[in-house]
């Protein structure tokens, strides 16, 4: 593949460059369907924001996501029937900084936290830029310990561009042959 390259995903066409030796910057699909949930849970009714980023998402802000009970009260926002039927991945997300966000996330699918979601990122920094919360680029810190950052072209999360940053690992060295295709 060259320096730039776009292609063909079941939410739409992603653009990304290779920025860097190890870092790639990607353009994802417009997020949308943005909306204001509450969403039941045993911490109490939460309050957040619900956006598809081609994937869907719930975003609650914390005030410490280091001490956030992400695993339960992810697997009830996930499974929650305000997000049904497709369910949703819940991330919950710490300012701080005028930039910058603590992010932690429960992934549908894997059902259970993830080191890092890029589009639980692009998710969360949106709404927060919306919700003025933060000013952009934001940068986030995901559980892994390394830090994405988010690029949001307006204000409104339901409309325009949307770029994510970050560094780059090889995971896997594979063969792709004719009879698998």
């Amino acid at each position: 593949a060259g320096k730039s390259m776009r292609f063909q995903t079941i939410a739409g066409v992603i653009e990304a460059h290779i920025t860097g030796p190890r870092s790639v910057k990607v353009r994802l699909t417009e997020p949308f369907d943005y909306r204001a949930v509450n969403v039941p849970t045993t911490q109490g009714e939460l309050s957040g924001h619900f956006l598809n980023t081609g994937v869907p998402h719930v975003i609650v802000p914390v005030d410490d996501a280091e001490a956030f009970d992400v695993k339960t009260v992810g697997r009830e926002i996930r499974r929650s029937p305000v997000v049904a039927p497709a369910g949703a991945n819940a991330n919950f997300v710490q300012v701080t900084g005028p930039n910058s966000l603590r992010i932690r996330t429960y992934e549908r699918g894997v059902e259970d936290e993830t080191l890092a979601c890029g589009t639980g990122c692009v998710a969360a920094a949106a709404t927060m830029v919306y919700a003025g919360k933060v000013a952009g680029p934001v940068t986030l810190k995901v559980q892994s310990g390394e830090e994405l950052t988010v690029t949001v072209s307006e204000d409104d999360p339901r409309t325009g561009e949307v770029w994510l940053e970050g560094p780059t690992h090889w995971v896997y060295d594979g063969k792709l042959t004719s009879d698998v295709l």
